[in-house]
């Protein structure tokens, strides 16, 4: 036979038989639950028995108006239509992905807060599972943190240039650490972006500048100041050798260093100090001065061979003028020394006296104390090697 539409299909009514024992009337549960005494027949040793004459439903049980007569499988229920069927739902775990269509869940289709992170398998939501703008800022509430993201798991190609902005940053989130050498550049950094207050003092060292990376331009009016710049840290080969330097002379002082104490014995003049020296106390015995930088330098640290530098050193005296000797870097300048025809040039480490005249020891006998002062100007020849012209002069009143 044809038809049009489905196949159709055989289906066996559901039967539920039980056993009369002459006295019971009521019978149950049936295995579906009838919609009304239409959705079955009924019949008691074969005979059929009509609805609401001879029984009734009450939900899944049948009450007979006369109890059934005794015997085994005797009452017969043929279920002939469905009935009232529950809702039938799959059990936890019953339906995977293989068992959903593609496309089949759409956003609309997901209650809020239907899905949370303990229902998402590890794994399953990867990159080619979500579309281009599908999550976006708004779709996460403080959600993920760092420690849900893998290493290498956001590139710079997954940020949108402008995206990521310092507000969005905490404190302290990004260190050095977390910066690959070379993954920022200087045209990646927004001008005035980093102010003085967010660099930590020591941060930036010499070997983290590339070279000419700082130009005058880039440095404002009075910003590096004499106390910010390292002893030794500039030297001629870091000056260009077309460097203009201006100097502008105001008032130039020289500061000096006064000492009360009694000068004695060897007396270190620290040049990198002061060039003037001063002691307000009379002299205690003969004097030695000893030119240095000062006490982690030497003197020919800082003078360059064709330099020369002058010091003043003033002594005060009282009932006795005691002579001095110099020494640089702990070596003694002796007096001047000629070749044999007494023309050639000087020896090395030699010191020459104004007036052919050297300071020597000698008793006073005036009332007042009087104050020597010791001029010297030192050349250097080569390195180690010097010629000082000296004076030294007596003042007092006469």
């Amino acid at each position: 036979m044809s038809y049009i539409g489905n196949q159709v299909t055989s289906v066996p009514f559901i039967t539920n038989i039980f056993s009369g024992n002459a006295s019971t009337v009521r019978f149950g549960p049936l295995d579906r639950t009838p919609a009304s005494t239409a959705s079955i027949m009924v019949f008691i040793a074969g005979v059929y028995k009509t609805p609401g004459a001879d029984y009734t439903l009450d939900g899944d049980y049948i009450n007979f108006t006369s109890a059934p007569a005794s015997g085994t499988n005797n009452i017969v229920v043929h279920h002939i239509g469905n009935g009232v069927m529950a809702t039938q739902v799959p059990a936890d775990g019953a339906v995977s992905g293989n068992k959903l269509g593609i496309n089949s869940i759409r956003a609309n289709n997901i209650v809020a807060g239907q899905i949370t992170g303990n229902l998402i398998d590890i794994f399953a939501v990867s990159g080619n599972n979500i579309g281009l703008g599908a999550i976006t800022g708004n779709n996460f509430a403080q959600a993920i943190t760092g420690n849900l993201i893998g290493t290498t798991a956001i590139t710079s190609n997954h940020i949108v240039v402008g995206a990521i902005t310092g507000n969005l940053l905490s404190t302290g989130i990004i260190n050095s650490n977390n910066i690959v050498d070379g993954a920022i550049l200087g045209n990646d950094i927004a001008v005035t972006s980093i102010s003085a207050n967010q660099i930590t003092v020591g941060a930036i060292t010499g070997n983290l500048i590339a070279g000419n990376t700082i130009r005058g331009n880039n440095i404002v009016a009075g910003q590096i100041t004499g106390n910010l710049i390292t002893t030794g840290a500039v030297s001629s080969n870091t000056l260009a050798s077309n460097l203009s330097i201006s100097t502008v002379r105001v008032n130039e002082t020289t500061n000096i260093n006064v000492a009360t104490s009694g000068p004695g014995g060897t007396i270190n003049i620290n040049v990198a100090d002061s060039t003037v020296y001063v002691f307000g106390a009379n002299s205690t015995a003969n004097l030695s001065f000893n030119l240095r930088a000062n006490t982690q330098n030497t003197f020919d640290s800082i003078i360059q061979t064709g330099q020369s530098i002058s010091v003043a050193i003033a002594v005060k005296h009282g009932l006795n003028r005691h002579t001095a000797n110099l020494f640089i870097d702990g070596t003694l300048l002796s007096g001047f020394t000629m070749l044999t025809n007494q023309t050639g040039p000087f020896t090395a480490n030699n010191i020459i006296y104004a007036g052919n005249t050297r300071p020597e020891f000698a008793s006073l006998t005036g009332l007042y104390p009087e104050v020597q002062l010791f001029n010297y100007s030192v050349f250097k020849t080569a390195a180690n090697q010097y010629t000082v012209v000296a004076s030294n002069t007596i003042f007092g009143i006469g």
